[in-house]
């Protein structure tokens, strides 16, 4: 068997997963370290998003010295695991309702929405366009008349 040499891109890994580890035995001596699978899986899912994962690690960090640390290894990769996975989420859905400002356009149904579809098409500045889908529900739920 040959050894291949690591690309850089592993490399930068593992000091990643080492200094995660350090932070890891640093502010929880008591629960033991995660193996390098789980390391590895969450560099994977998180697209080797460094940040995610010091993230959720540091409010298992938290998590641990609220409780005093009364925390198994299961339950610090779990909550690990759900804090990063929903900062990712929050994440990816703030980048995307703002990737098209400061100019969108009106599309034809929330233009018909409001009772304006002679604008349909018209650049939106970002308080605007929020301001027309505020105003799309509030007529949805009958809290302003419909235009005619």
């Amino acid at each position: 068997m040959t050894s291949q040499p690591l690309t850089s891109q592993q490399l930068q890994r593992a000091r990643d997963i080492a200094s995660l580890i350090r932070l890891w035995e640093a502010g929880m001596p008591t629960v033991a370290v995660p193996e390098m699978a789980q390391w590895e899986l969450w560099f994977d899912i998180h697209r080797n998003d460094f940040g995610v994962i010091v993230y959720g690690s540091e409010e298992c960090l938290r998590l641990y010295n609220q409780r005093r640390g009364l925390m198994d290894q299961d339950h610090a990769i779990r909550h690990s695991s759900r804090v990063m996975n929903c900062y990712s989420r929050d994440r990816a859905r703030r980048k995307k309702s703002g990737e098209d400002f400061p100019l969108n356009r009106l599309t034809k149904n929330l233009a018909e929405a409001i009772g304006q579809p002679a604008l349909a098409g018209i650049g939106l500045s970002e308080s605007m366009y929020w301001r027309c889908q505020k105003r799309a529900l509030a007529i949805s739920q009958g809290r302003i008349p419909a235009p005619n």
